[in-house]
């Protein structure tokens, strides 16, 4: 896993197609006394252009998260036809794993982090296989 930095979320991007159409499969929550310590890790099944058949794997790891909000309602967050919304500040990133809202109403899955680590498949052996 390497860390993201703005520089290169622009490939990033490209090479997912911005997430758009991903399917999540896992959300692991970790909480500790220390800043870095509390993880929220993020595996998806994403759209990969360096893939043969299409599709791969991303996994995130959000190190020292201070905002999670996850919201399971009349709509899911299990597809995300919308792709992933990034915005990055001096001090932290933010994924706002639902853009679009119903009426301008508040994100449904959003992670704000000090750090966010990467990996994406075949280079992240340890994902499953589809």
């Amino acid at each position: 896993m390497e860390q993201l930095s703005a520089g290169q979320l622009p490939a990033l991007l490209e090479r997912h197609v911005s997430f758009h159409d991903s399917v999540l499969h896992r959300v692991e929550l970790r909480f500790s006394r220390e800043a870095l310590g509390r993880h929220v890790s993020v595996e998806l099944e994403v759209l990969d252009q360096m893939s043969p058949d299409g599709w791969g794997k991303v996994r995130f790891e959000f190190r020292g998260v201070h905002r999670l909000s996850l919201l399971e309602d009349q709509t899911t967050n299990v597809v995300l036809s919308h792709g992933i919304e990034w915005t990055v500040h001096t001090d932290r990133i933010t994924a706002d794993l639902s853009p679009v809202h119903a009426e301008e109403g508040p994100s449904t899955f959003l992670i704000s982090a000090q750090e966010v680590w990467f990996g994406s498949a075949p280079d992240a052996s340890d994902f499953p296989k589809r």
